[in-house]
């Protein structure tokens, strides 16, 4: 019978039967044999020696957890574990029947926040342990904590990678501890420390950590140290040339990464194309990344979640930071506004390089006989204040606000025959996010926490081009004149609400819990107007600027409400089960008809870990996840233009199936190798169809590209290496992933499967750090990764994605992704030099980035040319050749 139930369940739910099968033949296992007896006012400690006697047990427990106490209880063949449980009820007194005896334990919890000793900021995922019972926990994302221990406990172990080991008295209260940890004076701030090398505790850890030691051990162009570049090093990751591609996890596309930023979604991370994130590394002081094993409070993505915490603000001095490298400055203050109570956070970072890149672009210009020039500038700006009400009360405020400008001017001027031509074209690329939030930690008891946040985040795109062409005749009187000018807008915008409880009934046992709402606002679009003028008249600028202002009017609303449910459970010292639900109502409202569309998403998210030894262990986990938020890309390459849009009626949300198999091997903190195989089913992808121009926007009509979009399907498979090992002064990580990722739409490739864009089959990187004194140390990074896959167009002059408003040429030489750019590898090496003073530290950091000048494509095309028939075959666009490396950074204060 139970053959025949079990095949004829689906694959998700013959997993999750497994799943109860075990964990309910563990829970069965023990004695527990049918009890009868009848006391009055009898001492309980008699009473729990006579059932022991009867029945051939042991009893253990310790002689101070009773006095003179007596209990009257009755029971007629019922279960031992129940006439326990209701004898021991009284005097909060847990029980174990275990092979041959009752053991009998006593517990009480500890609760209270770790922080950093020097500046007062929360330390997120510390490990605090009680050595005597073998228990331990984390920290969450604010610094708290809560642990059950025995009864007989007198101390705890905390420990946080980079701080000294601190053992810490408990009190005899129930006040909660403040444990303060002070920094290692060993450790180097820049060593590449492995992200979950703290203890052998971690191997159960549902992701990954990145530490701020690691995030400023692999450096962006220039010197920049980057939580993205770090990323791109990462088993699972790929990305274009130098990362311009953007982040893709596991066959996604940039669009399915929730990138959250103080608990507030991001929707373009990027600096210059990519080439830089817009996370100050220095600024941050937490990163958590998942590609697996989801927590349902991250929902509506498919692919990963990066979590990023800014720090709070030094609460017991002031500091000063100022940091150059190549491409950009950047200065932070931070300290006390009331000491110990109130913590400030300023900083403001910009790129230095755009009057060097004027200079550069116009010359050559001049050598190509054009008049004009290039430039492209970013700036940031962070700020955060917080406060401290007592130990039950926090109160956060951050900000964010970035941006980036890229503009090209070319002026060409030409003859054809008698007449004289003079053509003017201009681009104009400006995007950037805005972030806010409000947030209120309170904790209701040692075992209830709560965290409410209510945020606010805009992404703003605007790519603008313009095309004047003048022809005079031989005497330079005007003939005719020709306007074309078009504008690519994409406007996202979210107001957002979350309340979130974290509750431990038991120190094995997590429970949280929360509500989130967001009401989002789309603006996506292209307006384009050609005008032809004569007898010296103008182009009307006001009525093309009056297009625009009516177009922003009108727009995609979208409302969600979402709720989630998580339980993390040790339900044995070898296994550790999760399980989360989410659902979100995701209610699309179409401004210009006034008609909606209701969709009921649901996520699953749930893994088994199991830890036969100390050393390894291995875990399964499956996760469903739907998304209801779709972009639009016109580049095969990573490049704009971009648009955000929502599910409606014509455009379903998107979902994804993905299965994980992984393996961990730890010894001794000085070796870890993690191997996680996976498999991801995707559905309901949306893409242009083939053929199609980019939208256009009649009579301010912005429903243009649901008819414009096919939904298929796509696939990814893989296999992930990661090796970390650390000898003396000698640090050392090497990734591997094979993978392959595919996608299927009816109207695209005559219906067949094709290469993902960011299909990469073979993708390694090693990186390797040598301490060679205190204030000396050596990096290196190497990186191979098999070439892209693009489809091969054929284009009569120099085909540029990022200038070109149009879609590319229609006539190709390969099928839809069908031809792969040669393969990228690079170098990276240089030097750390690191000296501390009594009042300030300065940290240099001096190398070479792309070291031996490989000439890596970021994209290909095949040229034909008709006058110079020589000049025809592939051409490549070629990115960073080799590039110095330089950042110093100086602080006072610490």
């Amino acid at each position: 019978m139970l053959r025949i139930l079990f095949s004829k369940m689906g694959t998700v739910n013959k997993i999750y039967f497994t799943w109860f099968f075990i964990f309910f033949s563990l829970c069965s296992f023990g004695q527990n044999p049918l009890i009868s007896i009848d006391v009055k006012d009898k001492n309980i400690r008699q009473v729990l020696l006579d059932i022991a006697s009867q029945n051939q047990l042991d009893l253990i427990f310790n002689g101070s957890y009773f006095k003179e106490e007596t209990v009257s209880y009755q029971a007629n063949n019922e279960p031992l574990k129940k006439v326990l449980t209701n004898l021991l009820k009284p005097f909060n007194i847990d029980f174990k029947v275990a092979e041959n005896e009752i053991i009998l334990s006593k517990w009480r919890r500890v609760f209270g926040y770790i922080s950093d000793k020097k500046s007062g900021e929360k330390l997120i995922g510390a490990t605090i342990y009680d050595p005597q019972s073998d228990r331990g926990n984390y920290t969450n994302a604010y610094g708290f904590f809560t642990l059950e221990i025995p009864d007989e406990s007198t101390f705890l172990m905390v420990d946080y990678l980079g701080y000294k080991t601190q053992r810490t008295t408990i009190l005899e209260n129930n006040e909660a501890l403040q444990i303060e940890l002070s920094p290692d004076s060993l450790a180097t701030q820049l060593v590449f420390v492995h992200s979950e090398d703290q203890t052998v505790f971690d191997l159960q850890k549902s992701s990954e950590d990145l530490l701020k030691s690691d995030l400023q051990s692999v450096f962006a162009t220039g010197g920049e140290p980057d939580v993205f570049q770090f990323l791109y090093s990462k088993p699972g990751i790929q990305s274009g040339a130098d990362g311009l591609g953007g982040l893709h996890v596991r066959g996604g596309n940039t669009d399915q990464n929730l990138i959250l930023f103080d608990g507030v979604k991001i929707f373009n991370p990027t600096h210059a194309f990519g080439l830089f994130s817009i996370f100050n590394s220095h600024l941050l002081k937490h990163a958590h990344f998942s590609t697996f094993r989801f927590h349902p409070k991250n929902g509506n993505r498919l692919s990963s979640v990066l979590d990023l915490r800014l720090k709070d603000g030094n609460l017991k001095k002031w500091n000063t930071e100022i940091g150059l490298s190549t491409v950009a400055s950047q200065v932070s203050i931070e300290g006390p506004l009331v000491k110990d109570k109130t913590g400030i956070l300023l900083s403001f970072r910009r790129s230095h390089l755009d009057p060097i890149l004027k200079k550069i672009t116009t010359n050559r210009k001049q050598t190509n006989t054009t008049i004009g020039f290039s430039n492209h500038y970013f700036y940031d700006i962070n700020g955060k204040v917080h406060h401290r009400f007592g130990i039950k009360d926090r109160l956060y405020l951050s900000f964010y606000m970035g941006a980036d400008s890229y503009r090209d001017d070319t002026d060409l001027i030409y003859d054809i025959g008698t007449i004289q031509a003079n053509d003017i074209l201009y681009n104009d690329l400006d995007w950037g996010n805005l972030v806010t939030a409000l947030r209120w930690n309170h904790l209701f008891s040692d075992q209830l926490f709560s965290n409410a946040t209510l945020s606010f985040s805009r992404f703003n795109y605007l790519n603008t081009n313009y095309a004047y062409q003048f022809l005079a005749d031989e005497l330079g009187n005007e003939l005719q004149s020709q306007n074309e000018i078009s504008s690519f807008i994409s406007h996202i915008s979210e107001v957002g609400f979350h309340y979130d409880f974290d509750y431990f009934p038991h120190s094995n046992h997590h429970i949280s819990m929360g509500s989130h709402f967001h009401w989002t606002t789309y603006k996506p679009g292209a307006i384009y107007s050609s005008e032809e003028i004569e007898n010296n008249t103008s182009f009307d600028e006001d009525a093309y600027t009056d297009a625009i202002d009516s177009f922003l009017e009108n727009a995609y609303n979208s409302f969600e409400i979402s709720g989630f449910l998580h339980d993390q459970w040790q339900i044995h010292p070898m296994l550790k089960f999760d399980f989360g639900i989410r659902y979100t109502l995701f209610n699309s409202l179409d401004r210009l008809d006034g008609q909606t569309i209701n969709y009921h998403l649901f996520q699953a998210n749930s893994s088994l870990i199991f830890q036969p030894i100390q050393t390894i262990a291995l875990s399964i986990s499956y996760d469903r996840m739907q998304q209801p938020l779709h972009l639009l890309s016109t580049s095969e390459n990573g490049l704009p233009n971009d648009l955000w849009v929502p599910s409606t009626k014509l455009v379903q949300p998107k979902r994804s199936h993905q299965i994980n198999f992984g393996l961990q091997v730890a010894k001794n903190k000085n070796f870890k190798w993690t191997w996680n195989n996976y498999y991801k089913k995707m559905d309901r992808l949306l893409r242009y169809s083939t053929g199609n121009t980019l939208p256009s926007l009649n009579g301010n009509f912005s429903r243009f590209w649901e008819n414009e979009v096919s939904q298929g399907q796509g696939w990814s498979l893989g296999m992930e290496h990661e090796i970390f090992f650390q000898h003396k002064k000698t640090k050392g990580t090497f990734a591997y992933t094979l993978s392959t990722s595919q996608r299927q739409f009816s109207a695209l490739n005559q219906g067949e499967k094709f290469p993902f864009e960011f299909d990469q089959p073979h993708v390694f990187s090693a990186h390797l750090f040598q301490e060679i004194s205190s204030t000396f140390s050596l990096y290196l990074n190497w990186k191979f990764a098999s070439g892209l896959p693009q489809t091969l167009y054929i284009s009569d002059g120099p085909y540029k994605p990022l200038d070109s408003f149009y879609p590319p040429p229609s006539e190709t030489l390969s099928s839809l992704n069908g031809y792969r750019i040669p393969n990228y590898h690079r170098l990276d090496f240089g030097v750390l030099l690191h000296f501390k003073k009594k009042w300030f530290k300065h940290d240099l950091v001096i190398g070479l980035q792309n070291a031996y000048n490989r000439k890596n494509s970021s994209y290909v095309y095949y040229q034909t040319d008709q006058i110079f028939p020589e000049d025809e075959g592939i051409k490549s666009k070629n990115l960073l050749p080799i590039l110095p490396t330089f950042r110093y950074n100086l602080t006072f204060g610490k």
